[in-house]
C-alpha cells in the first residue's frame, strides 16, 4: 500500500517541482485559473504514469523518473544538450538511483520532491522589474537645459523600407512619416543602421561609432544582461548638467555601476524582464491562450524539448514530411515579450509625469520586435500559436520564405502601428507639461525588421539578396529640437551618422548622404565584422544593385 501512494506522489512532486521554480522565477500567481488548470494537468500525466507503472513495472518506474529529473536539470541548468552525450550520462545516472532507490528506499523520492517543492514555495519570487537610483551622484536639474527623450525602437524599419509588396498604396509608409512630420521632426525616410543586431548597433550608436569589431563597448563576449561601458552619449548628457533616466529590457543594460554602487551618471534606471511571463497574468487573453503560453514558454527553456521540436521541424518540412502530410512545424514565438515591452511602455509614460527641464529621459523598447501578438489598436491575438516571431523556426539557417514572410509582414506592420499610439501618449505627456516647443527628441531603430529570407551572415553572402538587407538595416530615425528643420529627408544616411551630427554637433547632415557608397556589416562568427555594400532604396523597392 505505501509503495501504491509514495510512487505516484514523487512522479508528481518531481514533476511539478520544475514548473513551480519557473512560475516562481516569472512572479506569476500561483492561484490562478491557469496555474490551477496547469497542476490539474500534470496531475493527470501522474495518473497515466502510475498506470503504465503498474502495468510494466520497475522499467517504467525507472523510466518516467531519470526522464523527469533529467528535465529537472535541463530547464534549471545549461549542462545538458539534446543528443548528446551529457544527457546519456544524466539519465542514466538518475536510472541507476532511482531503480537503487525503489528496491532499497522506496519513500526516499516523494520524501525529497516534498522538501523541494515546499522549499520553493516559501522562497521569494523574483519580484517585479528592478528600479534603483544614486540620489548622492544626481545633479541638481538646470532649467536652461532643454528636456530631452531618447527612445530606441527595436527592429523599427523606415519609412521607405517598409516593401512595397505588403504596403502596395503606401498607407503604412505615410503614417509613419506624417506621424513625425505633424510633431515638427526631421524624418530621414533612408535611414540605416550598420548592424543588423542590438548588440552591435545600439552601442556604436551611442559611441558615434562604426567599429567592425565584435563588442568592443563590452567587457567580454556577450551575453545576455551585459552592461554597456560608458558611451559617449551619456557622457555628453551629463557633462552638460543632464540627470539622466534609463528604461532598459534585460537584454542590454546601458546603466554601469560606479563604485560602492553609485552610478557614475547620476541616473535613475529601471529594468524590465522582457522574457517573463508575469505581464501574462493580466493579459486580455483567454484561460486557455495563458496556459498554451505558460507551456510553451516553459518548454523553450528545455533543451530535450526544444531539441525534439527542432527534429520534428526538419521533418515536417521535408519530402517526407509533406508526402505524410505531417502540421506545419512553426507554431509561433511562445515568448511574452510584447507583453512585457507594451508594459514597460505604459510605466514609462507614467514615469514621464517627473519629466522636466535638465532632465533626459532614455528608452529601448523592445517593439515593434517579435513576436507578433499586437493589432493595429493594441488588441492580443488570442492563441499563442499566431505570436509570430520574425523567422521560421522550421528553416534554419534560412529565416523565411516568400509564404513566411508574407505572413509575418502584415502582423509586424499592425505592431508597428500599435506602437504609434503608446508614442503618441508619450508625446503628449510632454506637450501636457509644456516642453514640447523647446524638447529634444530622438526616435530611432537599432536596425530593420529581419523580416529577410536569409540571415545577415557572412556565410549567407551568396543568398542574400538586396530586398533581404534592406529588410534588414533600413531604419527609423526622426529628431526634433533646436536647430534641427523640420522636414522629410531622403538622404541615405547611417544612424550613428544622424546621431553624431544631429544631436552631438547640433547640426543638421548635409545634403549630399553618405558619401560614398552606404555599407553594412555582417556577422562572421567571432571574427571582425564584414563590410557589404547597402543597395540604394526608395518608397519600398530596391533601386540599386545587388550587392
Amino acid at each position: 500500500m505505501g509503495r501504491q501512494l509514495h510512487e505516484p506522489a514523487a512522479i508528481f512532486l518531481v514533476a511539478v517541482l520544475p514548473l513551480l521554480v519557473f512560475l516562481r522565477h516569472h512572479d506569476y500567481p500561483l492561484v490562478a485559473a491557469e496555474t490551477l488548470l496547469l497542476f490539474g494537468l500534470v496531475l493527470a500525466f501522474t495518473l497515466v504514469c502510475q498506470v503504465v507503472v503498474r502495468c510494466l513495472g520497475t522499467p517504467a518506474y525507472v523510466a518516467i523518473m531519470a526522464f523527469l529529473a533529467t528535465v529537472v536539470v535541463d530547464v534549471q541548468t545549461e549542462w545538458v544538450r539534446f543528443v548528446d552525450l551529457r544527457l546519456v550520462v544524466c539519465f542514466g545516472a538518475f536510472a541507476v538511483m532511482f531503480r537503487f532507490l525503489r528496491r532499497s528506499a522506496p519513500q526516499v523520492p516523494a520524501l525529497v520532491g516534498a522538501l523541494m517543492v515546499l522549499a520553493t514555495l516559501v522562497s521569494p519570487g523574483a519580484g517585479r522589474d528592478n528600479q534603483d537610483s544614486s540620489p548622492a551622484a544626481q545633479p541638481t536639474d538646470d532649467a536652461r537645459l532643454p528636456f530631452v527623450l531618447h527612445l530606441i525602437l527595436d527592429a523599427h524599419i523606415g519609412v521607405e523600407g517598409i516593401p512595397a509588396e505588403f504596403d502596395p498604396d503606401g498607407r503604412y509608409a505615410a503614417r509613419l512619416r506624417d506621424f513625425y512630420l505633424e510633431n515638427s521632426f526631421a524624418v530621414y525616410g533612408r535611414a540605416y543602421s550598420r548592424y543588423a543586431r542590438t548588440r552591435w548597433s545600439v552601442p556604436n550608436a551611442l559611441r558615434f561609432s562604426a567599429s567592425p569589431e565584435p563588442d568592443p563597448f563590452l567587457d567580454g563576449t556577450f551575453h545576455r544582461g551585459m552592461r554597456l561601458r560608458r558611451n559617449a552619449w551619456f557622457d555628453l548628457l551629463h557633462d552638460r548638467g543632464y540627470r539622466i533616466h534609463v528604461l532598459e529590457s534585460d537584454y542590454l543594460r546601458y546603466s554601469e555601476p560606479g563604485v560602492a554602487g553609485v552610478n557614475p551618471y547620476g541616473d535613475t534606471h529601471t529594468t524590465y524582464a522582457s522574457l517573463k511571463i508575469r505581464p501574462l497574468a493580466g493579459a486580455p487573453l483567454s484561460v486557455s491562450g495563458k496556459l498554451q503560453f505558460i507551456l510553451g514558454t516553459y518548454f523553450g527553456l528545455s533543451r530535450i524539448l526544444t531539441g525534439v521540436g527542432a527534429g520534428y521541424a526538419g521533418l515536417a518540412g521535408s519530402s517526407l514530411g509533406e508526402a505524410l502530410h505531417l502540421p506545419p512545424a512553426d507554431l509561433g514565438g511562445f515568448r511574452p515579450g510584447t507583453m512585457a515591452a507594451i508594459e514597460a511602455v505604459d510605466e514609462f509614460t507614467a514615469q514621464l509625469a517627473a519629466a522636466g527641464p535638465g532632465q533626459a529621459f532614455f528608452a529601448h523598447i523592445m517593439l515593434p520586435h517579435s513576436p507578433y501578438g499586437l493589432a493595429a489598436d493594441c488588441g492580443y491575438e488570442e492563441s499563442p500559436r499566431r505570436w509570430y516571431l520574425d523567422h521560421d523556426r522550421s528553416l534554419r539557417p534560412r529565416y523565411n520564405t516568400d509564404a513566411t514572410r508574407a505572413l509575418r509582414y502584415p502582423l509586424y506592420l499592425a505592431q508597428m502601428e500599435c506602437l504609434l499610439t503608446r508614442l503618441e501618449a508619450i508625446f503628449g505627456v510632454v506637450k501636457a507639461k509644456g516642453l514640447w516647443d523647446e524638447a529634444v527628441i530622438i526616435v530611432h531603430g537599432d536596425h530593420g525588421s529581419r523580416l529577410s529570407h536569409w540571415q545577415p551572415r557572412y556565410e549567407n553572402r551568396e543568398q542574400l539578396t538586396a530586398a533581404d538587407l534592406v529588410d534588414c538595416y533600413s531604419t527609423l530615425f526622426a529628431m526634433k529640437g533646436p536647430g534641427v528643420v523640420p522636414g522629410y529627408y531622403r538622404q541615405l544616411l547611417p544612424v550613428d551618422r544622424l546621431l553624431a551630427e544631429m544631436a552631438r554637433d547640433g547640426r543638421m547632415p548635409d545634403a549630399s548622404g553618405d558619401g560614398g557608397r552606404p555599407t553594412v556589416f555582417l556577422q562572421d562568427g567571432d571574427r571582425p565584422l564584414v563590410e557589404l555594400p547597402l543597395p540604394e532604396f526608395a518608397f519600398g523597392r530596391v533601386v540599386g544593385a545587388t550587392p
